[in-house]
């Protein structure tokens, strides 16, 4: 045989080898295909249980955590719906107290108006007053006169000095005419001198 034939003849024979060796390799592939398919199976089967129990207690978690929430959005509604009520009546005093100061700076604007109204007719007063002339009166006159054509109003005069001072009583001569007065002598007396001044003045 020639040399190339021997080589090619080896190589067939390894080809050969190769072949089977490959086929072996398959059909235990095959076999731990087959015994990891059992095992995954087993061990998924397992690990849905770990998986499943695991979600239970989530859910469980989570409904517990669902009702807290729940409970947090009563409470929290509550405070809101007192919040707004406490809003509205706030709102209400605020609107009263309004109201209220509104009518009050009123009071004071009417009140100011009143008392510059009254300053303005004091004032006006205050010049009609000082506009009208002092009345006289100096009455000494008439009791001058009163006194000459009575002597009641000496012994008046007497009787007052007399419990103010205590003075000793004395008896004033009364006349029965006016005429007999030294005071009615006195007021004819000025009347004559009136009257020869005004002969002269002529």
């Amino acid at each position: 045989m020639q040399e190339s034939d021997i080589e090619q003849q080896m190589l067939y024979q390894s080809f050969a080898e190769q072949q089977d060796d490959l086929e072996d390799k398959q059909v235990m592939v095959s076999s731990l295909t087959d015994m990891n398919e059992g095992q995954d199976e087993s061990i998924q089967i397992n690990f849905d249980r770990e998986l499943f129990s695991q979600l239970e207690e989530d859910i469980v978690i989570l409904q517990r955590k669902n009702i807290y929430l729940t409970d947090q959005l009563k409470e929290r509604d509550n405070q809101i719906s007192l919040l707004k009520e406490r809003l509205q009546k706030q709102i209400f005093v605020n609107e009263t107290h309004h109201v209220a100061e509104v009518q009050l700076k009123q009071q004071i604007e009417e009140l100011k108006s009143k008392i510059t109204e009254l300053h303005y007719q004091m004032s006006m007063n205050q010049t009609q007053i000082q506009t009208i002339p002092k009345i006289n009166l100096d009455f000494s006159w008439a009791n001058h006169i009163e006194r000459d054509h009575s002597h009641d109003g000496l012994s008046e005069c007497y009787d007052r000095f007399k419990y103010t001072k205590r003075l000793v009583p004395i008896q004033v001569k009364q006349h029965r005419q006016i005429q007999h007065s030294p005071y009615f002598e006195q007021l004819s007396d000025r009347k004559q001198i009136t009257q020869r001044k005004r002969l002269n003045n002529q």
